[in-house]
This record gives structure tokens, C-alpha cells and sequence, in this order.
């Protein structure tokens, strides 16, 4: 499993506020990398309006405890 814990509430360019609150660990249930952004759906957040997804910038990814960088992963990134 991977897990998302929040190092900011608010998305960076469009100042969306996010319902996080920020050092705590979420279950990442997708992530979905494209050329221009990445967005993360957390488990439990699927309802939470009509944009669910999360910018990834908000968060640090972790699997087995250990910290993971998304973007250089070939499991995350289809680009590599």
C-alpha cells in the first residue's frame, strides 16, 4: 500500500483548500501522472465533491514506512 501524508492543505496555483489536515498519513487509492500535473485519490475521499483528486505536490508518498518519490517510480510515472 501507499500512503500520502500531507505537507500542505491548499493546492499551490488554484489556492484550493483541501479537507486535510497536514502530518497525517491517507491511503492512496490512485495516482494518476500526466505531462502537466499529477492528482492522488485518497481512499475515504471519494465523495468528497466532484474533484476528488488532490494535487500530489500536497504530499509526501511512503510505501512499507519508507519514503518513495512518486516521479521517479515506473510503477507511477509512464513517462519513464
Amino acid at each position: 500500500m501507499i500512503y500520502a501524508k500531507c505537507i500542505e492543505n491548499e493546492a499551490p496555483v488554484s489556492k484550493r483548500k483541501y479537507p486535510l489536515e497536514i502530518g497525517k498519513m491517507y491511503e492512496v487509492d490512485s495516482i494518476d501522472m500526466g505531462s502537466y500535473k499529477t492528482d492522488i485519490l485518497l481512499k475515504g475521499f471519494n465523495d468528497w465533491d466532484s474533484k476528488s483528486w488532490f494535487n500530489s505536490v500536497c504530499f509526501e508518498f511512503y510505501e512499507n514506512g519508507k519514503e518513495i518519490d512518486i516521479y521517479s517510480d515506473e510503477r507511477f510515472n509512464p513517462y519513464l
